[in-house]
């Protein structure tokens, strides 16, 4: 198995009371065909919460996960940088670019850690750029992008260093019903290729027709 979840639970400190989100989560993935798993849920039944964990933004309260034979709750905040940096693509709901770099530079921006050269750090984003359609938009910075614009360069962001775990947060919320099939297209293509596992918290039925498993979460629990 890939990723690893045993027995996870996650509470939240409120007013001094614990607060459960997660329940007891148990789940195995592995590198499959294809591999894109929706995951699904009424606000609060914890998606964003899972998705946090998986990617080593958050810890359990207990249990373990593991990813590619990774302890990664045991690790510490320098090794969970690295292993973050790696092996996992984030595609956050508010997008989070960062403001004052153009489209373009947003994108490569995580190159930047690594030894690649200018010429190999271009060609990585120029692929991107170009299979995602954005590249008219590639000078300007965020705030003059539409909101499925700045969505398909975090999307971009997020493959630029070939993570093996994509994990998104309604990624397509802001993208209209063709995008939304091209943003699906390279990840399917990216799943078979690449290996690539996606796993998409979503309430869009387009993206769940692309799923090779859908998760359901409530109050907590998987049913």
């Amino acid at each position: 198995m890939y990723i690893e979840l045993q027995n996870i639970t996650k509470s939240y400190k409120v007013a001094k009371q614990d607060y459960p989100v997660l329940k007891g989560i148990s789940l195995s993935i592995g590198i499959e065909q294809k591999n894109i798993i929706v995951l699904q849920g009424s606000s609060g039944s914890g998606k964003s919460t899972l998705l946090n964990l998986i990617g080593a933004l958050d810890k359990p309260t207990a249990g373990d996960i593991y990813i590619d034979g990774h302890h990664i709750n045991k690790m510490n905040d320098t090794a969970l940088t690295n292993f973050r940096f790696s092996h996992i693509g984030f595609v956050f709901q508010h997008f989070n670019l960062i403001p004052v770099l153009s489209a373009y530079e947003n994108i490569e921006y995580p190159l930047f850690k690594t030894n690649l050269s200018k010429k190999e750090r271009h060609e990585r984003v120029d692929k991107l750029v170009d299979y995602l359609k954005i590249s008219a938009v590639i000078k300007n910075r965020p705030v003059n992008l539409s909101g499925g614009q700045q969505q398909r360069v975090a999307i971009a962001r997020s493959l630029i260093n070939n993570p093996k775990v994509l994990l998104a947060d309604e990624p397509t919320a802001s993208l209209d019903l063709d995008n939304t099939k091209l943003i699906m297209d390279l990840l399917s293509h990216l799943s078979v290729q690449e290996k690539l596992i996606s796993i998409i918290a979503t309430h869009d039925p387009i993206v769940a027709e692309f799923s090779s498993n859908i998760l359901k979460l409530q109050n907590g629990v998987l049913v």
